[in-house]
Protein backbone atom coordinates (compact mmCIF):
# COMPACT_ATOMS: atom_id res chain seq x y z
CA UNK A 1 0.00 0.00 0.00
CA UNK A 2 2.96 2.22 0.24
CA UNK A 3 4.08 1.66 -2.84
CA UNK A 4 0.86 2.52 -4.03
CA UNK A 5 -0.50 -1.21 -4.45
CA UNK A 6 -3.95 -1.58 -4.33
CA UNK A 7 -4.66 -4.21 -1.27
CA UNK A 8 -7.74 -5.08 -0.81
CA UNK A 9 -7.46 -7.83 2.13
CA UNK A 10 -4.64 -10.53 3.33
CA UNK A 11 -4.86 -13.75 4.85
CA UNK A 12 -2.79 -14.17 7.90
CA UNK A 13 -1.23 -17.39 8.15
CA UNK A 14 0.36 -19.95 10.96
CA UNK A 15 2.02 -23.15 10.94
CA UNK A 16 -1.22 -24.34 13.20
CA UNK A 17 -3.61 -22.83 10.57
CA UNK A 18 -3.15 -25.86 8.39
CA UNK A 19 -6.56 -27.92 8.71
CA UNK A 20 -9.11 -25.56 8.43
CA UNK A 21 -10.35 -26.25 5.04
CA UNK A 22 -11.26 -29.42 6.87
CA UNK A 23 -12.93 -27.40 9.82
CA UNK A 24 -15.47 -25.56 7.94
CA UNK A 25 -15.28 -21.17 7.86
CA UNK A 26 -14.80 -19.74 11.31
CA UNK A 27 -13.41 -17.28 13.23
CA UNK A 28 -10.85 -19.74 15.32
CA UNK A 29 -7.55 -19.27 13.80
CA UNK A 30 -4.85 -16.88 13.71
CA UNK A 31 -5.60 -13.47 15.08
CA UNK A 32 -8.74 -13.79 15.95
CA UNK A 33 -9.14 -12.72 19.92
CA UNK A 34 -9.90 -15.23 22.11
CA UNK A 35 -9.34 -16.03 25.52
CA UNK A 36 -5.60 -17.51 25.36
CA UNK A 37 -4.98 -14.10 23.39
CA UNK A 38 -3.64 -12.36 26.31
CA UNK A 39 -1.33 -15.61 27.97
CA UNK A 40 0.00 -16.66 24.38
CA UNK A 41 1.10 -12.72 23.83
CA UNK A 42 2.95 -12.66 27.19
CA UNK A 43 4.54 -15.54 26.43
CA UNK A 44 5.44 -13.98 22.86
CA UNK A 45 6.79 -10.71 24.21
CA UNK A 46 8.68 -12.14 27.03
CA UNK A 47 9.28 -15.55 25.79
CA UNK A 48 8.39 -16.18 29.86
CA UNK A 49 4.95 -17.67 31.57
CA UNK A 50 4.73 -17.67 35.18
CA UNK A 51 3.59 -20.35 37.79
CA UNK A 52 0.76 -17.75 38.15
CA UNK A 53 -0.40 -17.50 34.57
CA UNK A 54 -0.72 -21.21 34.10
CA UNK A 55 -2.88 -21.29 37.72
CA UNK A 56 -5.03 -18.21 36.31
CA UNK A 57 -5.43 -20.27 32.67
CA UNK A 58 -6.27 -23.60 34.41
CA UNK A 59 -8.81 -21.84 36.83
CA UNK A 60 -10.38 -20.07 33.80
CA UNK A 61 -10.99 -23.39 31.97
CA UNK A 62 -11.84 -25.46 35.82
CA UNK A 63 -14.65 -22.34 36.02
CA UNK A 64 -15.98 -21.99 32.69
CA UNK A 65 -16.58 -26.05 32.74
CA UNK A 66 -18.35 -25.63 36.06
CA UNK A 67 -20.71 -22.99 35.03
CA UNK A 68 -21.27 -25.04 31.77
CA UNK A 69 -19.98 -22.82 29.25
CA UNK A 70 -19.67 -23.65 26.16
CA UNK A 71 -17.46 -22.40 22.57
CA UNK A 72 -17.81 -22.46 19.36
CA UNK A 73 -16.94 -26.06 17.72
CA UNK A 74 -15.94 -26.42 13.71
CA UNK A 75 -15.98 -30.13 13.11
CA UNK A 76 -18.24 -32.59 12.41
CA UNK A 77 -19.17 -35.48 14.57
CA UNK A 78 -20.33 -39.17 13.28
CA UNK A 79 -22.91 -40.80 15.32
CA UNK A 80 -20.43 -42.37 17.91
CA UNK A 81 -19.70 -39.05 18.80
CA UNK A 82 -16.08 -39.40 16.71
CA UNK A 83 -14.78 -36.41 14.67
CA UNK A 84 -14.02 -36.38 11.09
CA UNK A 85 -12.82 -33.96 8.58
CA UNK A 86 -16.33 -32.73 7.45
CA UNK A 87 -16.62 -28.76 8.54
CA UNK A 88 -19.11 -26.86 9.62
CA UNK A 89 -19.48 -23.36 8.27
CA UNK A 90 -21.99 -22.62 11.18
CA UNK A 91 -20.24 -23.80 14.67
CA UNK A 92 -21.94 -26.21 17.16
CA UNK A 93 -21.57 -25.47 20.83
CA UNK A 94 -19.50 -27.48 22.78
CA UNK A 95 -19.21 -27.42 26.92
CA UNK A 96 -15.91 -26.93 28.68
CA UNK A 97 -15.07 -29.66 30.84
CA UNK A 98 -13.68 -30.11 33.51
CA UNK A 99 -10.22 -31.93 33.69
CA UNK A 100 -7.99 -33.48 35.89
CA UNK A 101 -4.38 -33.14 34.59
Amino acid sequence: MLKDVPVLGYLFWTVSDNWEWADGYGSKFGLVPRPSYHLFSKVATTGKITREDRERAWNELQKAAKEKQTRPFHREVNNQGLMYAGGLDEPTQRPFIERDW
